[in-house]
């Protein structure tokens, strides 16, 4: 392995080799989120080579952990209110990602969806709910994920949309109700229902050559924001008219690559950006 080379000799010598365990050594620190009121910070740090959550307050030195994962590493976690953090975590590799929940002082820890052979995929966060996450879960047949309202707090369970089929990605409104889906078969269809008590309809099918992904739904909770290359080479950022299954406005292109993110301010209820990846990751302001 060749020595490490001095910066001020950059250019006059081989360079330095990155040994192969850096590739898969974990994280120091990972996934910072900050809590809804702005006062404290989240994120995942090793323990006993696993890793687990750590909360700080933003104004002082020093981090609580608050799991205690030795086993497998916790694989995400989301601020279910100022107070409150739910994580998944599955057992011993079986990718059965299930809820659990606990205070950010390390208390009142919850395994919130106890069942076992069944997965749990966050669909929405509900940040204006502090008692509920929505989550999907394949817990009434295991070939498909329907979507459940989860307490936080109780682990209550109430199915909210029951997957027709082939629902492979779930998409709530402003106010957190299931309105939008993607259903993934032969082709792919674009479903949609105006109201949580309609049933979906097919609005749109695309092949595999063309698709029209939803981003999230515009602040009157009228329309949609997509990503989508029907008619063109590269994916644009699109506002979509999805009762009637038309685009409307095109929000944002790049002459050279996909743009597949569209950022936003839910407070100002403006549209702030886009992402997309080139050479480096960029991000254009549009407001």
């Amino acid at each position: 392995m060749a020595e490490d080379v001095n910066p001020s000799n950059a250019g006059k010598g081989p360079p330095r080799l990155i040994p192969l365990e850096d590739f898969f050594r974990s994280p120091a620190k990972t996934d910072f989120q900050l809590s809804p009121n702005g006062e404290f910070v989240a994120y995942l740090q090793p323990w006993q080579g696993r890793l687990n959550v750590y909360v700080q307050r933003v104004d002082q030195e020093g981090a609580l952990r608050i799991t205690g994962a030795t086993n497998r590493d916790i694989g995400s976690f989301v601020w279910a209110n100022n107070h409150r953090i739910g994580y998944v975590q599955d057992r011993g590799g079986d990718e059965n990602w299930h809820m659990h929940a606990v205070d950010i002082d390390g208390s009142n820890y919850m395994e919130l969806t106890p069942f076992e052979g069944v997965q749990v995929q966050l669909v929405d966060k509900l940040e204006d709910d502090d008692e509920h996450l929505l989550v999907a879960m394949n817990h009434r047949s295991r070939r498909m994920f329907d979507v459940y309202r989860l307490n936080v707090n109780s682990g209550r369970l109430e199915m909210v949309a029951e997957n027709p089929s082939s629902v492979t990605h779930w998409l709530a409104d402003n106010q957190g109700k299931v309105r939008a889906a993607l259903a993934t078969h032969a082709n792919i269809a674009l479903l949609y229902r105006r109201t949580e008590s309609d049933p979906f309809k097919t609005v749109l099918t695309t092949d595999f050559k063309e698709s029209v992904w939803p981003l999230f739904f515009t602040f009157d909770d009228k329309d949609l924001y997509v990503s989508s290359n029907i008619g063109r080479d590269r994916k644009a950022i699109y506002r979509y008219d999805a009762e009637n299954g038309v685009p409307l406005d095109l929000i944002y292109e790049h002459p050279h690559v996909d743009v597949t993110e569209l950022l936003r301010s839910k407070k100002r209820r403006v549209i702030t950006g886009v992402s997309f990846f080139c050479r480096q990751t960029a991000i254009s302001l549009l407001r």
